[in-house]
Parts: structure tokens; C-alpha cells; sequence
């Protein structure tokens, strides 16, 4: 579920705003939940957040579960980010907050 949804929201820009797609989830919850997009895209932003600390509070107890876990989702995000297909260079995401 996390990598599915973190993928939808890096997915969201190129599908939406750019391209004219409006059957992803963001836009489906938006509609069913009376939320403007950016309103759902910043709560599955906040609840992917969420679900990353509980994964790392879990296996907390194992430092080679989490430092596995830890370095999946760094090269997972980053290789997603720096794919052009998502397009998210175009509205200035950045990761570590700079360029």
C-alpha cells in the first residue's frame, strides 16, 4: 500500500495537471469526499508520512530490517523523482529541500 499510494502522489502532477487523466485516486477520493485535490493530495502526503514512522517505529528493534527498509524508500523516492515521466521538476520539487 505505501509504495502504491507514494507512487500515486508522485504520479499526480503529470497525470492531472499535466495530462488529462481523471480517474486516478487522488482525484476519485477528492470527488467522493468533497476535497479539492490539493486538499487529498496533502492528506496522503501526511498519512504516507505517517505509515513510513510506524513502519520504522516497528522495526525499530531490528537495524538491519530498518536500515534495509530506510535505504529501499530513499532509492525508491529518489529513482521515481528522478525519472522525467513524473514531470516534478517542472513545479520545483526538490528532494533534501534544495537543488
Amino acid at each position: 500500500m505505501l509504495i502504491n499510494r507514494i507512487n500515486g502522489i508522485l504520479s499526480s502532477y503529470k497525470e492531472s495537471v499535466v495530462g488529462a487523466e481523471n480517474n486516478n485516486y487522488e482525484l476519485g477520493l477528492s470527488r467522493m469526499i468533497r476535497h479539492t485535490p490539493v486538499e487529498v493530495l496533502r492528506s496522503e502526503c501526511q498519512e504516507q508520512i505517517g505509515l513510513m514512522r510506524d513502519v520504522r517505529g516497528t522495526l525499530a528493534g531490528s537495524p538491519l530490517a530498518l536500515e534495509i527498509f530506510n535505504e529501499f524508500m530513499d532509492g525508491y523516492i529518489a529513482f521515481q523523482y528522478s525519472h522525467s515521466r513524473h514531470r516534478l521538476r517542472e513545479i520545483g520539487v526538490v528532494l533534501g529541500g534544495k537543488e
